[in-house]
């Protein structure tokens, strides 16, 4: 049984001892470079007509896998966003079987109400495999994993446009498992000057963000939030349930 969590991302504006083992054996050329520093890995892809995206992550495990990420033109780069890390959060329940219709009539069975464990995904860099499919470029990360649920983190970058997308793809062997899920990305340093939305009724709401803040849930249009910055702005949407 496999369940894909997926969030989408927007911007706007050869192994050594003690390194992370990396796959280059599928990686193609499509417009989209690779780099390698130690333990950090740098992308560069065409990102429109003549802006580039580029994209550092950091393969040690106890610092943020996102180093940096960048949007820019020829040489000359901004930094949207450094520091940070992607969080899934699972909540696991059991499913209801209905003999009848093959046990799946009823997506979540009412499973709020029902009894679930919570657990965060962890992710163990231990390998990557960078991979090209067409004018999109796949980095897929080893290990992520949570409870009976393991699999990959999977990065992928379009050529032509300033969106990469971050998925946990993950397989679990007990049967009759339901799951609900949250996506993001998370930092321990306070990043954004900004935070923006739009809500249902297309009006558009801009908060300044504190450590003291608490979650909060808000009806936003288009399932997107915003970060600001003096140097851009990076925008967050997790796909709705149809994507898959």
């Amino acid at each position: 049984m496999k369940y894909i969590a997926i969030l989408i991302v927007l911007l706007i504006i050869e192994s050594a001892v003690g390194q992370t083992v990396v796959d280059l054996s599928e990686f193609k050329k499509n417009g989209t470079t690779f780099t390698r520093n130690h333990n950090e890995l740098t992308f560069l892809w065409p990102s429109g007509k003549e802006g580039r995206g580029k994209m550092v992550l950091n393969l040690d495990q106890d610092r943020p896998l996102f180093s940096s990420v960048q949007l820019g033109t020829g040489e000359k780069f901004a930094e949207i966003a450094s520091g940070l890390d992607p969080a899934f959060v699972l909540r696991i329940g059991k499913r209801i079987l209905s003999p009848s219709s093959g046990g799946w009539d009823v997506f979540f069975d009412r499973f709020p109400t029902k009894p679930y464990k919570t657990y965060a995904l962890k992710l163990d860099k231990k390998k990557v495999k960078v991979k090209t499919d067409g004018t999109r470029t796949i980095i897929s990360i080893s290990n992520i994993s949570a409870s009976t649920f393991k699999g990959d983190l999977e990065i992928i970058l379009y050529n032509g446009t300033a969106l990469f997308n971050i998925s946990a793809s993950i397989t679990t062997e007990i049967d009759s498992t339901a799951i609900l899920y949250d996506a993001g990305l998370v930092s321990k340093r306070q990043i954004w000057k900004q935070m923006a939305w739009s809500d249902t009724d297309q009006k558009l709401h801009k908060t300044v963000p504190s450590r003291e803040d608490i979650s909060r849930n808000l009806e936003v249009k288009y399932r997107t939030i915003i970060g600001e910055n003096p140097q851009g702005s990076l925008a967050l949407f997790p796909a709705p349930h149809q994507y898959f």
